[in-house]
């Protein structure tokens, strides 16, 4: 083998080197942003099934208080449904 082909492959192996720790690091960080990622949708599907657990007692219990008042089941949902439905569209983002 030639000096220059030992030149040639020191600098491919060096090159090869690189490359790798290059593809490794970003390996490692695409696998912490998916950690991440992962762990803020986990605590927004947390919350969210949370206020729908709420909401779904508090949307029960003011139908079945219409329900007691003698309101219609029809017109006791509507009535639910529109004031949540309000509640929700003056409630703030955030």
């Amino acid at each position: 083998m030639s000096i220059s082909q030992v030149l040639s492959a020191t600098a491919l192996a060096r090159t090869y080197r690189e490359l790798r720790d290059h593809v490794q690091a970003l390996e490692t960080h695409l696998k912490l942003d998916y950690e991440a990622v992962k762990a803020d949708l986990t605590a927004r599907v947390a919350h969210y099934e949370a206020e729908a657990a709420r909401l779904e007692s508090v949307v029960g219990a003011d139908v079945a208080a219409l329900l007691k008042r003698g309101v219609r089941a029809e017109e006791a949902v509507a009535q639910v449904a529109e004031a949540a439905k309000t509640a929700v569209e003056d409630k703030p983002n955030g």
